[in-house]
């Protein structure tokens, strides 16, 4: 938010991989904290609270909004239910329905939304890779599976980014961090190869290209180009 109006422009492009094509101009910007909130009651006498007013959550994947569809979904439902039983709208047992339908389920989602956001706090080179290699079309390749077969070339890629974090791993793993988690796959007997596991050069070149574009890239401690990618997913080949 501090740049100047033409670099936070390059910036912005850079950050949507131009999706969208130049961007010719820059408005004044604006930033609002994001939080997420959550009210301990939803209804109290004559009132329901509904949508953000009852809950906010992380802007992730559009769920606040559908969770608000819900509520409103929900109270509805109750209201129509309180018409046929000749209730008021406002007495306590139709409100507390509502609560009980709507409260559960939006405290879910809050909670796998913020789980979601931590799990792709740095997840780096192994998961821009294997995602796109997961993606490869009639192979089914299994995500778990690739993170293991790549992490021993990424984590000598990283080598020299990551300081005394090697030697720590090295310490709780009882040897050299790839080499221990290389022979780690083959005792419990996974493939330690992407060829084993039907990946072919061919595919390659186009996988390094995808991982540049991939959410995880940004967050490898030592920045990877496509040429980097390439090397590493014949490293693993």
């Amino acid at each position: 938010m501090a740049l100047e109006t033409e670099q936070f422009r390059l910036e912005l492009e850079r950050a949507i991989e131009q999706q969208l094509g130049v961007i010719e101009s820059v408005s004044r910007r604006f930033a609002f904290p994001l939080r997420q909130r959550h009210a301990k009651e939803y209804v109290a006498d004559g009132l329901a609270l509904v949508g953000d007013a009852a809950h906010t959550i992380h802007p992730l994947a559009g769920q606040g909004a559908n969770l608000g569809y819900g509520d409103v979904s929900a109270l509805m439902g109750e209201l129509g239910r309180a018409k046929e039983l000749a209730l008021s709208p406002a007495d306590q047992t139709v409100l507390a329905r509502y609560q009980r339908r709507r409260k559960g389920e939006n405290l879910a989602m809050m909670a796998a939304m913020e789980g979601a956001m931590a799990f792709q706090k740095g997840l780096g080179a192994v998961h821009a890779l294997s995602h796109p290699l997961g993606a490869l079309p009639g192979l089914s390749l299994h995500h778990g599976t690739l993170n293991a077969v790549l992490l021993p070339a990424v984590l000598r890629f990283n080598r020299a980014a990551i300081g005394g974090k090697w030697d720590h791993l090295a310490v709780l793993l009882g040897g050299a961090p790839d080499e221990t988690i290389d022979q780690l796959n083959r005792d419990i007997g996974l493939p330690v190869t992407l060829s084993a596991m039907g990946v072919n050069e061919a595919q390659l070149p186009g996988i390094a290209r995808a991982a540049l574009k991939d959410h995880c890239h940004a967050t490898n401690p030592r920045t990877a180009s496509e040429g980097d990618y390439l090397a590493l997913l014949r490293e693993a080949l």
